[in-house]
């Protein structure tokens, strides 16, 4: 199964499992839909180095998602909560979702012309 696919598949099954909910309790902690495409994106683009990496050569997962958190000065807990008010209105997450497989596509393309 491709990374497009498994990401539809993961943006359906949120939508479907929280279609019922759509509590609006954004407030200003809630990192803004654009940080959290960046954020998830690299978050994504280096579990799959982890995952493709040499096993010899040992990835410290949790410290490059501490350093991408702190790339976009936040953390994981206001990550978690606004990933928690997004998954209450899953059109706003099927947003994000949509432009972080873009964005992975642009980063993807773009690695194959150099």
């Amino acid at each position: 199964m491709n990374f497009r696919m498994s990401a539809a598949l993961f943006i359906i099954t949120v939508g479907l499992f929280l279609g019922c909910k759509n509590e609006k309790t954004n407030n200003k902690d809630t990192l803004a839909k654009e940080t959290m495409v960046s954020i998830i994106a690299e978050v994504e683009l280096s579990q799959a180095a982890f995952k493709i990496e040499d096993q010899d050569k040992k990835i410290d997962l949790d410290k490059i998602t501490s350093l991408i958190f702190e790339k976009y000065h936040t953390s994981k807990k206001q990550f978690d909560e606004s990933m928690r008010y997004y998954t209450k209105n899953p059109k706003e997450l099927e947003e994000i979702y949509s432009e972080v497989i873009s964005e992975i596509s642009r980063l993807q393309a773009d690695s194959r012309v150099e």
